[in-house]
């Protein structure tokens, strides 16, 4: 009978041991369960922020296109203006050029009109010649 109750102790135990390690089989599944969920949260939150962050790249490529053809059009209109600014250089040299020979011709003509009259003429009023 002792011997009995030996073996019934004894598998007792080692029921009691088997119990213990499905509990802590249990408590690690759920465990691993809690975890798996938080990854799973974590890795859904990620994912948003990469839409995100492709959603702003997007953005900032088109920014950047649109930035690129405003230095284009920045760089056209410089030279255009370059290019206006010598024509315009160019007009004010044959605008000044025309001044000055307007300003012969008109001491030539009083020179004329002074010799046609035969008044005296100065030697800075301009040669008729």
């Amino acid at each position: 009978m002792k011997d009995m109750d030996n073996k019934l102790l004894k598998l007792k135990k080692e029921l009691e041991v088997e119990k213990n390690a499905q509990d802590n089989i249990t408590k690690e599944k759920e465990s691993q369960k809690v975890q798996l969920g938080q990854q799973q949260k974590a890795i859904s939150g990620l994912k948003k922020q990469i839409d995100t962050f492709s959603k702003d790249i997007s953005k900032y490529k088109q920014i950047a296109q649109e930035a690129v053809e405003m230095q284009k059009k920045i760089e056209k209109l410089e030279e255009d203006a370059s290019e206006q600014s010598k024509e315009n250089s160019q007009l004010t040299w044959v605008v000044k050029k025309l001044y000055h020979e307007l300003k012969k011709s008109k001491r030539r003509e009083e020179t004329l009109v002074k010799l046609l009259k035969g008044e005296p003429v100065d030697e800075e009023c301009g040669n008729p010649e």
